[in-house]
């Protein structure tokens, strides 16, 4: 017995080693954040992250949690800021990849100008966001020329409420009455798991933690596994979204005088069931967000055009990775690629069209 029990220890002992090993170069960083009181909100601190799960690469996140600028508050070049969650945040891929370093490339390559992309992004964000942190970045920032939102799902810009998904972020609600909620969201207590952090083992106490909770949902005695039914939140009409979009939209624009811009990527080109499919499964309701947009002088693009031509013209999809299903997950550097080309043909023409106006 005492000899099984030494094997157990021995055997639980090198396994976590290996593990170790193997998450130090194949897991994903441990996610943390730090408070910054004048954005007032959490931002990821200054250093390295690495994601493995999807794609494979190293971000370097200077001031402010933005990636690949080491101290923006110290560039006076004009900016173009780009708003989003995970798809502008682009952890998945190396910094000259991420759209926002790509704004910056194309402005250099195709008009020699020094304006630069500045991706302010954090997963999970959506528009509601955007309403408590525009004014601050402004104020923290020089030489703001406009702002793009980019939006990959109609989860980004409708009430959590209505679609029956509730945000960590701010909060857009639809009852009572339309309402945004600033975040009330506080990121776990990691001051006690730096040994774990320092010494990157926080990938082997998960994997106990998932065993412990795994165990809890073992069935074992016979006969049937009882399921819980799961109420299914019935989609919103557009009559729904309309105004709560109106609403949205209109309490954004109040909070700058920058152009602002909405760029739209729709999960396609997509396999369905062993084809691919070029449909846009929310055509409708981002035919009628556009309408709000342009109602209330915002510049829409909706790439759906770009992503499925691209597509049958290399045969590549624009999102997914080696590591992961083709057409799904976020934008690859392809994706991120055309995202920027959008953004620097939109604002350009629109700079040139205001020059034009002042000259004559």
């Amino acid at each position: 017995m005492k000899r099984q029990v030494f094997n157990w220890l021995i055997g639980i002992l090198l396994s976590s080693f290996v593990g170790w090993i193997i998450a130090l170069v194949c897991v994903d960083s441990t996610t943390v954040y730090t408070y910054n009181e004048q954005l007032k909100r959490w931002i990821h601190p200054k250093g390295n992250h690495y994601l493995r799960k999807e794609g494979w690469a190293k971000s370097q996140i200077g001031a402010l949690g933005i990636t690949g600028i080491d101290d923006v508050r110290l560039e006076t070049r004009p900016k173009v800021i780009l708003w989003g969650d995970s798809h502008v945040e682009g952890f998945y891929l190396s910094d000259d990849e991420k759209m926002a370093q790509k704004v910056t490339a194309l402005f250099t390559s195709r008009f020699q100008s020094d304006t630069m992309g500045v991706g302010f992004a954090l997963s999970s964000q959506t528009v509601a966001d955007y309403v408590f942190q525009i004014q601050a970045i402004e104020e923290m920032l020089s030489n703001i020329i406009a702002h793009v939102i980019v939006v990959t799902d109609i989860s980004d810009i409708s009430p959590s409420d209505l679609i029956g998904r509730h945000s960590i972020r701010a909060n857009f609600l639809a009852k009572p009455h339309y309402h945004i909620e600033k975040s009330r969201w506080v990121p776990p207590d990691l001051n006690k798991s730096q040994f774990f952090l320092k010494y990157r083992l926080n990938s082997i106490r998960r994997a106990f933690g998932n065993v412990r909770h795994k165990m809890e949902s073992f069935h074992f005695k016979p006969g049937p596994v009882r399921k819980i039914p799961q109420k299914k939140q019935p989609e919103p009409s557009l009559e729904d979204l309309f105004p709560a979009w109106e609403y949205l939209m209109k309490t954004l624009i109040g909070k700058t005088q920058k152009p602002l811009y909405v760029v739209y990527a729709p999960a396609v080109p997509v396999l369905n069931s062993g084809k691919v499919d070029y449909i846009d499964q929310k055509e409708i309701e981002f035919k009628a967000f556009e309408t709000v947009c342009k109602k209330n002088n915002i510049n829409f693009i909706n790439l759906e055009t770009q992503l499925n031509i691209f597509f049958k013209e290399t045969h590549v999809f624009p999102r997914g990775f080696f590591n992961s299903p083709p057409g799904t997950g976020h934008l690859n550097r392809h994706g991120h690629q055309l995202v920027a080309e959008m953004i620097v043909s939109a604002v350009s023409k629109q700079r040139e069209m205001n020059r034009a106006f002042l000259e004559n």
